[in-house]
Parts: structure tokens; C-alpha cells; sequence
């Protein structure tokens, strides 16, 4: 087996997941100690969920701001 971007054979590298790990710390798929890095980012995890209020407000203004009219049919 090689890695999947540099070639490296299997006989002179360590390759895991089909690369090796040169290559996954230069993707930043792992640390330099061989730590994995989280695929999603801590700022793109969800976190609580918005009030159902919130959200019809919000509907409520991208409606407004792209000239359409609200749910009950009249402009605000």
C-alpha cells in the first residue's frame, strides 16, 4: 500500500487511512504527536436550540428584507 498523496510505501512509512502521517499533519488531519484534529470545528457544532419565536422573527425579516410579504399576506 502507498499513501495517497506522496507515495510513501508502506515499507518506509506508517500509513493510516491511506496516508501517511507526514502527509495528515500537512492536511491537518492530525498533531505532530499523532493526535487526531476534529473534523468539524468547535464553532460549526450546534449548540442550543433557538426558541420557536426566534425563528419565526427571523422568518419574518428575510421575508421583509427580500420584499416579500409575511405569512398573513400584508407587509410589515
Amino acid at each position: 500500500m502507498a499513501c495517497g498523496t506522496c507515495d510513501a510505501d508502506e515499507r518506509t512509512a506508517e500509513i493510516v487511512d491511506g496516508l501517511c502521517r507526514e502527509c495528515r499533519v500537512g492536511l491537518a488531519l492530525e498533531t505532530q504527536d499523532g493526535t487526531p484534529v476534529p473534523v468539524v470545528p468547535q464553532t460549526f457544532l450546534s449548540g442550543p436550540a433557538p426558541d420557536v419565536v426566534d425563528v419565526a422573527r427571523w422568518a419574518a425579516e428575510v421575508r421583509e428584507a427580500g420584499g416579500l410579504r409575511s405569512k398573513a399576506g400584508r407587509r410589515r
